[in-house]
């Protein structure tokens, strides 16, 4: 069952989210890059248990693997959602997620209830000048963008807050973080918890990218990656194409990077991504 109780999220900026912490736990929980995704926080407040999901539409029916992490008791006391991301984008990969993602949890045993709700057309807004790959290549650019592409929750309060990062330079990005992002673009089709709060470390698990051939896009200009490999060009930040590519040259040069088994990293703030 859902019940919907919506209001407007906070703004704030990364920086804040990490002037916030004052110890060493974990106190938000934030994910980015929400264009066509839908970003999803879940918050059990009488205990203080928090998830967040970044759903793309993989990993259908997923909410009972998702609350099984969250492990709460009291099943009578509904969870607290909100859902941002996504916007009126013109292949309709947004709506359709989130229709997708209400019918999961309109399905569910579980209480819901939503305390906010930017997605798709509440989260659509106009920009004033097309975006300068559709210049580039000499397309047409409808204007339509995402208002809001990242969020946070905080597990302390449950408060849920639209988030504005300041994207790194390509060249600081890690070796996990491009496997973070080449696990999205080989279509790996089951969501995975990648912050294990046991051992305070993000978790890689193995799969298989093998069979996802990088030479084929790694011939093409930069321009053209984000036109084959996004299902939104003209709302992605100026960093997109140059970290895609990036990522497709890891994926020639680490054909095995599970030889060993999962990846850990430690966590570098009071903040865990998804």
């Amino acid at each position: 069952m859902v019940l919907l109780r919506d209001k407007k999220p906070l703004e704030w900026t990364i920086d804040q989210l990490a002037e916030r912490g004052l110890d060493d736990t974990v106190r938000f929980l934030y994910s980015s890059y929400a264009t066509t995704c839908l970003l999803l926080t879940l918050y059990h407040r009488p205990q203080r248990r928090g998830v967040l999901v970044h759903f793309d539409g993989a990993g259908r029916s997923f909410l009972d693997d998702v609350l099984a992490e969250l492990e709460y008791d009291d099943e009578d006391e509904p969870l607290e959602a909100g859902i941002i991301g996504g916007f009126n984008d013109e292949g309709g990969y947004s709506i359709q997620n989130f229709e997708a993602l209400m019918e999961d949890m309109q399905g569910h045993e579980a209480r819901f209830e939503l305390r906010i709700v930017r997605a798709c057309a509440s989260n659509n807004r106009v920009a004033s000048a097309p975006h300068p790959l559709a210049v580039k290549m000499g397309l047409e650019d409808d204007l339509q963008r995402p208002r809001h592409t990242s969020a946070a929750l905080d597990v302390r309060t449950g408060q849920i807050l639209a988030v504005t990062l300041v994207e790194p330079d390509v060249a600081a990005v890690s070796s996990e973080n491009l496997l973070r992002d080449i696990r999205c673009l080989t279509n790996c089709n089951r969501l995975s918890n990648c912050y294990n709060q046991d051992i305070d470390c993000y978790v890689i698990e193995p799969w298989d990218y093998r069979p996802w051939n990088p030479v084929l896009y790694l011939t093409l200009p930069r321009a053209e990656l984000a036109l084959r490999l996004s299902t939104s060009p003209f709302a992605e930040d100026d960093n997109f194409s140059a970290r895609l590519q990036k990522s497709l040259y890891y994926m020639q040069q680490h054909l095995d990077p599970f030889a060993h088994g999962a990846i850990r990293f430690p966590r570098l703030s009071t903040a865990a991504s998804s």
